[in-house]
């Protein structure tokens, strides 16, 4: 297939294009991706713009994953990716979240969460995973308890969940009401 393309003369205009374009530092050079959190991306991400300081590098996902972003200014007052840490948790409840399935790093996340799911001594636990989703996902599908729930209701689920857990003691900086109030 290369060997049909090389011979193509617009193959060769855009490499030629292409090649003008990197002497120059990469200037009009631009690249498309998807949103990830993988270390071998950023570190071919950080080699090009070693060699082509001028690049630009867009980030663009057909379905956004700017809610968790808009979540955590919410919850720590700045935007930031959330990173859970699924290997220090006794208890998860993953709402409209299918952490194990098909969201950025989904393949870290399995890895942490099922070791906390190994039991190699008696005196081991388990933690423990409750799903709310609208609809059956590979992490709903691997959850000790899953809730069927429509979407337009899950915030109301998280309210009341903060709310409860607040009531024991569990603190959740306020998240019940500041849900509510909004």
């Amino acid at each position: 297939w290369l060997k049909q393309m090389q011979g193509n003369d617009e193959f060769a205009a855009l490499d030629a294009a292409v090649k003008g374009e990197l002497a120059s530092g990469g200037s009009k050079l631009r690249f498309l991706v998807g949103s990830t959190l993988s270390p071998s991306f950023e570190r071919l991400r950080t080699a090009v713009l070693a060699k082509f300081p001028q690049a630009k590098f867009h980030e663009y996902e057909s379905v956004s994953y700017h809610n968790p972003i808009a979540g955590a200014k919410i919850a720590f007052g700045k935007p930031a990716r959330v990173q859970v840490a699924y290997d220090r948790a006794r208890v998860v409840v993953a709402a409209d979240s299918d952490f194990l399935g098909d969201e950025p790093g989904s393949i870290v996340a399995s890895r942490q969460w099922a070791r906390t799911r190994r039991v190699l001594k008696a005196n081991d636990t388990m933690s423990r995973l409750y799903s709310v989703e609208p609809s059956f996902t590979v992490t709903g599908m691997s959850a000790d308890h899953r809730l069927r729930l429509a979407a337009s209701a899950v915030e109301d689920f998280l309210s009341m969940l903060a709310t409860e857990l607040g009531k024991i003691g569990i603190a959740t900086g306020g998240l019940g009401q500041a849900a509510r109030n909004n």
